[in-house]
C-alpha cells in the first residue's frame, strides 16, 4: 500500500495548486481523479467558455462603431471555431497530467472513495493519507421532470459541434447568460425561462436590469415567473411547456438550473464526514469534522461564490495550513 503524506480527491483548480505547493515543500503528494486531469474549468468549463467568447467579443466591440465598421460582413464560423477549440483545450489534460508527474507528484486514475480518515480506495487498491483533500467539484443539475432525459448540460454546450437553428435556457444565471449571448449574436432564436422574476441571484441588481434590456433589445426573449413542467419530442424538435401553459417548441433545450455538489458514492457517509445537499461542512479552516480531512472548492457547503478564483484561494490556503505557514482561519479577499 502507498503512502503519502497528502492525497487529494479531485485534480481540478481546488487540488492541484496545493499539490504543487505541498510538493515543492518536501510533501509525497498524490492526485485521484476518474475524469480529465485538472478538472471542470480546464476541460470542459472556463477556459472552453472564454474561447468561444472571444470572437463574439469581437463583434460586441465592432457594434460600438456603427457606420465606421461594417458589422453585417461580420461573422462567426461556429464549426471552425469549435475546432479550433478541440486544438487547444483536449490536449490540455495531458499537458497539465505531464507536468505534474515531472514535478514528481503521483496520478491516480480512476474513482476514489474514502475507506476511513486516513485511507481511500482506487480501482480495489487502498492508498493511505496522512492528510486527504477532498475536491470533488460539481456536476449540473437535472430537472425532476417528463422529458429531461431531452435536456444538455453546460458540457455539452461547449462541445456543441452545429449552432442549432433555436434554443432554449431553462434558468436564466450566469452560465445561460454567458452562453445566450453567445447564441444571440449567432442569429439562433434564443428563449430564456426562469421560476422567479430575479435573474442572476447575487449579481448588483442595476447591472443586471441592464444586462437584461440589452439582451432582449438584441432578441432574446425571456419568460420570467415560469415553472418548467415537461419537455416532449416532436420530430426533430422539442416543446417545452410551463405550468401557466406556455409552449415553446425549439430544437435545443439546455438545463441551467443550477449545480451539485460530487458528494455521493465517495465514501462520506461511511467514514462519517457532515455534508448537506448544498456540499460538505468544513470549520473556519476548511476541515471536515474529521480533522485530518479538508474539503476545497466547489464541493464546499459555503456562501462565498463557488467559482475558479475562489477554489484556487481556498487550495493555496490548505497548502499553507498543512504546511504550518498559516495557522490563521481563512479570510477571503
Amino acid at each position: 500500500m502507498k503512502q503519502y503524506d497528502v492525497v487529494f480527491l479531485g485534480s481540478g483548480h481546488a487540488a492541484w495548486h496545493s499539490a504543487l505547493t505541498l510538493n515543492k515543500a518536501g510533501k509525497s503528494v498524490a492526485i485521484v481523479e476518474k475524469d480529465r486531469i485538472a478538472g471542470t474549468c480546464t476541460n470542459y468549463g472556463c477556459n472552453a467558455k472564454i474561447l468561444l467568447e472571444n470572437p463574439y467579443e469581437v463583434l460586441e466591440q465592432a457594434s460600438h462603431y456603427p457606420n465606421i465598421i461594417n458589422t453585417e460582413a461580420l461573422s462567426v464560423n461556429w464549426e471552425n471555431l469549435m475546432s479550433y477549440k478541440h486544438k487547444i483545450i483536449d490536449p490540455m489534460a495531458n499537458t497539465l497530467k505531464g507536468l505534474f508527474e515531472q514535478q514528481g507528484i503521483d496520478i491516480i486514475e480512476g474513482a476514489g472513495k474514502l475507506v476511513d480518515e486516513h485511507h481511500l480506495v482506487v480501482d480495489g487498491e487502498q492508498y493511505y493519507g496522512e492528510n486527504i483533500v477532498i475536491a470533488t467539484g460539481q456536476h449540473s443539475n437535472k430537472l425532476d421532470i417528463e422529458g429531461s432525459e431531452y435536456t444538455h448540460d453546460s458540457r455539452d454546450f461547449l462541445s456543441l459541434e452545429q449552432m442549432p437553428n433555436s434554443i432554449t435556457f431553462i434558468g436564466v444565471g450566469i452560465i445561460s447568460i454567458e452562453f445566450a449571448n453567445i447564441a444571440i449574436k449567432s442569429g439562433v432564436e434564443t428563449h430564456m425561462i426562469h421560476v422567479d422574476d430575479e435573474p442572476l441571484k447575487g449579481f448588483y441588481s442595476a447591472h443586471v436590469a441592464k444586462l437584461m434590456d440589452k439582451l432582449a433589445t438584441e432578441g432574446v426573449q425571456f419568460h420570467m415567473n415560469e415553472n418548467t413542467t415537461v419537455i416532449k419530442e416532436l420530430g426533430d424538435n422539442y416543446t417545452v411547456s410551463t405550468e401557466s401553459g406556455l409552449e415553446i417548441t425549439t430544437n435545443y433545450v439546455l438545463d441551467a438550473t443550477g449545480r451539485r455538489p460530487n458528494v455521493n458514492g465517495i465514501g462520506l457517509e461511511e467514514v462519517g464526514v457532515n455534508f448537506t445537499t448544498r456540499g460538505i461542512q468544513v470549520d473556519e479552516y476548511l476541515r471536515t469534522n474529521i480533522p485530518n480531512i479538508y474539503a476545497s472548492g466547489d464541493v464546499l457547503d459555503k456562501v462565498i461564490p463557488k467559482l475558479t478564483p475562489t477554489a484556487t484561494f481556498e487550495s493555496n490556503y490548505i497548502a499553507a495550513h498543512i504546511l504550518g505557514m498559516n495557522k490563521n482561519p481563512i479570510t477571503y479577499p
